[in-house]
């Protein structure tokens, strides 16, 4: 069994968030799709695992099957997953064997390097979604820009890419750049691999702390966007903990307004689950004091913080609409982080609306906020006079 054997036995609180994030966003993904397409998509777990934690709890596998059965009245999700450890694949295997029934689900023992040439073009035109989880530092560049992401000419055939950015493993590969250890060439080797040459390599050493990582995947992703076209989306870090460092990015790769609205949506529910497990794994102190019966006393309480305060992230939202300029035309979808402010990833429609029904109800803005909002256009208007008392 691999080093990550202890992953498997219970979904972590960083693994409640990107399941989060998959079960809600990977179903509209396919609603949407495949309306065009005769209902075929293709769901791809290119670092699958086992299919279940030893706890009972479904992994990635388990939900796409889970998936793929609550939308097979309208929707036929082929699943394809790739695992290379021999003992994780027949646990795979035998999940399927229970689960899928007469559902269209595959899956193949290797490196995904070996495999996704072959499954990409038995997708003929159908949307594919990748997700790709692994170990460590993760799909090869070529493999990720020409094989998956440049299957998508112009948008067509619909095609994203979900991908983890294991903080772990590039700052244990950087630490290597100045050292003299016996698998230093091989390990840097295969970091260029994954992130399209050394280029990295200077920016590590120039740079330190979240500076290091954030200027690394900003070029990472302008790299990406250079060897292929259109290709915008959502760079999430995602916690074990609550105020702890981040463990991994979700770098989430759409070519379509639309993905950058709805992986947005699925993103928020996610973060409230996440949250959930956070504060369950790891209790703050005054949940620990409570339960030994120690209440705070009455207005000493500890304020909530901002991000489990709804009512805050609608303030927010109000705020920086407000911070628009008086007559611009905005379409909400063009301009997320300037109008969710530090609610982003946070606030979803729900709390949108809150905040322009508000403005609009005291005259600051033009539209009422009627049906979904991702292409609402905001109007900012000027302050309207006092009234004179008569």
């Amino acid at each position: 069994m691999p080093g990550n054997a202890e992953f498997f036995k219970r979904p972590q609180p960083a693994a409640v968030l990107k399941h989060g994030v998959l079960r809600r966003y990977v179903k509209v993904f396919a609603s949407k799709t495949g309306s065009m397409s005769g209902g075929k998509v293709v769901f791809l777990d290119g670092y699958a695992g086992p299919g279940r934690y030893e706890s009972g709890e479904a992994a990635s596998p388990m939900l796409a099957i889970e998936l793929a059965k609550n939308i097979s009245t309208f929707r036929n999700l082929r699943c394809v997953f790739v695992e290379l450890d021999k003992d994780y694949f027949a646990q795979l295997n035998s999940l399927i064997q229970q689960e899928a029934g007469d559902l269209d689900v595959q899956a193949r023992q290797g490196r995904i390097e070996d495999h996704i040439s072959e499954i990409v073009s038995t997708c003929g035109d159908a949307p594919l979604f990748a997700y790709l989880d692994p170990f460590g530092v993760g799909v090869p560049f070529n493999t990720l820009t020409e094989t998956l992401l440049g299957r998508s000419k112009y948008g067509h055939p619909k095609t994203e890419v979900l991908l983890n950015f294991s903080i772990q493993a590039f700052d244990r590969v950087g630490g290597l750049i100045k050292s003299t250890a016996r698998n230093r060439a091989a390990t840097l080797a295969r970091m260029d691999q994954t992130l399209g040459g050394d280029w990295w390599q200077r920016t590590y050493l120039e740079n330190s702390g979240v500076d290091r990582l954030n200027t690394v995947v900003r070029g990472y992703r302008e790299r990406i966007s250079a060897a292929t076209t259109g290709w915008g989306g959502w760079t999430v870090p995602v916690f074990d903990k609550i105020g702890g460092r981040p463990e991994y990015l979700l770098l989430h790769f759409t070519q379509h307004p639309d993905g950058h609205w709805e992986f947005h949506q699925a993103l928020s529910s996610a973060t409230r689950e996440w949250r959930e497990a956070a504060h369950a794994a790891h209790p703050p102190h005054q949940d620990r004091l409570a339960e030994m019966g120690q209440l705070p006393l009455e207005g000493l309480e500890e304020p909530t913080p901002f991000e489990e305060d709804e009512n805050a992230w609608v303030d927010e939202i109000e705020r920086s609409v407000l911070l628009l300029r008086t007559g611009e035309r905005v379409v909400v979808q063009d301009r997320m982080s300037d109008i969710f402010g530090r609610s982003i990833g946070l606030a979803r429609e729900l709390h949108l609306r809150k905040a322009l029904n508000r403005l609009y109800d005291a005259g600051r803005i033009e539209n009422p906020p009627i049906g979904k909002l991702q292409r609402y256009v905001i109007v900012l208007v000027k302050t309207p006079p006092p009234q004179e008392l008569t």
